[in-house]
């Protein structure tokens, strides 16, 4: 399966500034931040803020929502890594906690769930009067 990069805003605002021919210190005048700001946001080591996105917005005439949606993307790609384990872990638990039949198994009927993944063949429990 392909997988994308993991991409941080601050390298699409460096391409569009390599793209355009102007200098970080320029482009932060304009945005209302310092050079050594933005150069923290270009070396992902800053995100950007809701106000940043809507400066950038009108910098480079792009919807805030995108700069924005870029950075949310960044960051929840960037949880999944970090959090690796402790999801396969939640993903058992839920497994074995949740979808377990209960003292009550006579009142439910059992069906097969195969949408959550990497769970295969999960048991939901309904009423069985529903």
């Amino acid at each position: 399966m392909f997988k994308r990069p993991l991409s941080h805003p601050g390298g699409f605002i460096w391409r569009e500034l390599k793209a355009r021919g102007r200098s970080q210190k320029h482009f932060a005048d304009i945005i209302w931040i310092s050079a050594p700001e933005l150069n923290l946001i270009i070396k992902k080591k800053k995100n950007l803020t809701p106000a940043l996105c809507v400066r950038i917005w009108a910098a480079f005439g792009t919807s805030a929502d995108l700069w924005m949606w870029l950075q949310t993307q960044y960051n929840l790609k960037l949880a999944k890594i970090k959090e690796a384990k402790r999801i396969e872990k939640v993903f058992e638990k839920v497994k074995k906690y949740w979808y377990e039949l209960s003292t009550y198994e006579e009142d439910y009927k059992v069906e097969e769930y195969e949408e959550l993944q990497p769970i295969s063949k999960v048991r939901i429990l309904e009423p069985a009067f529903a």
